[in-house]
């Protein structure tokens, strides 16, 4: 038998369903769309803080840290957890020293490496002599590091020497039994002799 070809009413049909599908489809394009253009990222991880957004952070934190606290969470901890990372790695100094001579101190920095025994609850920190622990707020630089980390560093680290998270040990460096306190920078080719101390953001 033959086919009948389909009435005006059965395409008119057939062409409303289409064009609702295609409705259907922008509708959720669009609402795809708005919803990227609302998410903000939220963390350092999907958009890095800018030097001049921590510093503005961490000032406004330093000036209100009476209600800074170790149950501080979100944009404060962020930023203070930041610096300290630049710190630790040599990519920002509390104390620099300028193209004339003068050396200047980035408060701001100082104030973060503060801000964090507000944040920074205390805790056992391992690496003792026989297995003993500390029991501090602030955790060894070298806590997980293993031979290639300390290869890549580029520095000796003889035993007994301490150096606190946040100071930053150039390549080259030997660091004889001795403490390098939070914050500080130790630049290359550097001796830190036996018993020597170098202060906090030193």
């Amino acid at each position: 038998s033959s086919r009948r070809r389909p009435g005006r009413r059965s395409r008119a049909i057939a062409r409303q369903k289409d064009r609702r599908v295609c409705l259907d489809s922008a509708a959720s394009n669009s609402e795809k769309a708005l919803q990227n253009s609302r998410h903000i990222p939220d963390t350092p991880k999907d958009r890095p803080m800018s030097l001049s957004a921590l510093e503005t952070t961490v000032n406004t934190a330093f000036d209100a840290r009476e209600g800074i606290s170790t149950s501080t969470k979100g944009e404060v901890r962020e930023a203070v957890d930041h610096a300290l990372e630049l710190l630790d790695k040599g990519e920002a100094r509390v104390a620099e020293r300028e193209a004339s001579g003068k050396w200047k101190v980035n408060q701001w920095l100082k104030k973060a490496v503060l801000l964090s025994f507000r944040l920074n609850d205390m805790g056992q920190i391992a690496g003792g002599p026989g297995k003993a622990s500390w029991w501090d707020k602030v955790p060894s630089k070298f806590e997980g590091w293993g031979e290639n980390r300390f290869r890549d560093a580029g520095f000796r680290a003889v035993p007994g020497a301490i150096v606190r998270r946040s100071a930053f040990i150039a390549r080259n460096v030997v660091l004889m039994p001795s403490f390098v306190n939070l914050g500080a920078y130790v630049d290359e080719a550097t001796m830190i002799d036996t018993w020597s101390t170098v202060g906090s953001c030193a």
